[in-house]
């Protein structure tokens, strides 16, 4: 019996001993680090910290510029009045984790916004990164005008000589929209609409592939090997980096019928073709609007997360790594 209780006595001191020693504490938690880049309308370049050996990339390109739009009179000058237009396409986005070199300098470019296109013959201006030229208004079409939203830049992130071969990930810009007209019979009235001619939407940037835009003349979306075809008279088809430039709006007759030009394609790995206007000759007032551009595609590694059509405004972009 003493043996026993000897022997309990000794199982319990052990016991105690575990009880007693100390608890190691769980390990921190890893620091991530965010590194914002906003539009500038230029590159930035960007040191990859000593030590860093992966970062995650988050890009958006910018969306497209709206197309103009406005009424006229069967006689006189056409003065005021303002339809809607075709809309811009809005950017993709693109989540890519990148394998990186500590030290090693990357350039971002962050796409910028279409210009909105206004009552002008004069052309908007694409984003930076990319975004195509809007199609202006017939050039003889002083006092109606029509004009084709500018498509949207690029965002992407490039290494090396940082030439277009160089990119690692892409988001596509938006295509721009195309130009509308409402044409009145009656003289110095906007009550008796005889035609509206509404402008195609602009596509929606990629996302792995752009979207085409809309309307009877749109251009098509950038794929991952070739830009969007264009969308008719005098449009262009898009490219490698840059979208295709909107066709210009058709000259005007007597009663003011040209005007409406297409959309400018949106950046990406491939451009969005760009939009183009009704038939040039004759001027037709019950022609259909500008066709809308289409959006640029985007890339990335294996893995990478696309996503079409979710940004508004500027592009921009995101990178986070694990400090080391």
């Amino acid at each position: 019996m003493r043996r026993l209780a000897m022997a309990g006595l000794a199982i319990g001191a052990v016991g105690v001993v575990a009880a007693c020693a100390p608890i190691k504490p769980p390990a921190p938690e890893p620091e991530v680090i965010e590194v914002p880049f906003e539009f500038v309308d230029g590159p930035v370049d960007w040191d990859v910290p000593a030590g860093v050996d992966e970062i995650a990339v988050t890009a958006y390109g910018a969306a497209g510029g709206q197309g103009a739009g406005q009424a006229t009179h069967s006689d006189g000058p056409s003065d005021t009045g303002v339809v809607p237009a075709g809309t811009g396409g809005l950017g993709g986005a693109a989540i890519a984790t990148i394998v990186v070199v500590p030290e090693e300098i990357l350039e971002i470019n962050v796409g910028g916004r279409g210009e909105d296109a206004e009552l002008t013959t004069t052309a908007a201006a694409g984003g930076f990164n990319g975004g195509a030229n809007g199609g202006p208004s017939g050039a003889s079409c002083t006092d109606a005008q029509s004009a084709g939203g500018a498509g949207g830049g690029a965002s992407d992130v490039r290494r090396g000589t940082a030439t277009l071969a160089d990119r690692l990930v892409v988001a596509g810009g938006g295509g721009g929209g195309g130009g509308s007209m409402a044409f009145s019979g009656d003289f110095l009235s906007f009550d008796n609409i005889v035609s509206a001619t509404d402008g195609g939407s602009g596509g929606n940037g990629g996302g792995l592939a752009g979207v085409g835009g809309g309307g009877a003349f749109p251009g098509g979306g950038g794929t991952q090997s070739a830009g969007g075809a264009a969308g008719g008279f005098f449009a262009q088809a898009g490219a490698a980096g840059i979208g295709g430039s909107g066709g210009t709006g058709s000259s005007c007759n007597v009663d003011r019928a040209g005007a409406r030009a297409g959309g400018g394609g949106g950046g990406g790995l491939f451009g969005g073709g760009g939009g183009a206007g009704p038939a040039p000759d004759p001027p037709d007032p019950t022609a259909s609007g500008g066709g809308g551009a289409g959006g640029g595609s985007g890339f990335g590694p294996e893995g990478t997360q696309f996503q079409t059509g979710v940004n508004e405004g500027n592009g921009r972009v995101v990178i986070s790594y694990v400090a080391p």
